[in-house]
């Protein structure tokens, strides 16, 4: 099944709009199945070798 462009939001097709869109989704959750999300997230992160920077985002200076 094909789609024409006509029906592409092509907003969502960025990096920025993509990243919205996923926000859009998270926040749609009810609050039970995001903490069971996060839970299972963090289960994942505890298999992984090694340590995961949790943010790496630098603070303006």
């Amino acid at each position: 099944m094909s789609q024409s462009d006509d029906d592409i939001d092509w907003s969502l097709t960025t990096f920025e709009g993509v990243r919205i869109e996923q926000m859009r989704r998270w926040a749609e959750l009810p609050l039970d199945r995001i903490v069971a999300a996060l839970e299972e997230m963090e289960q994942y992160a505890a298999r992984l070798p090694g340590k995961v920077p949790v943010n790496t985002k630098q603070e303006p200076s």
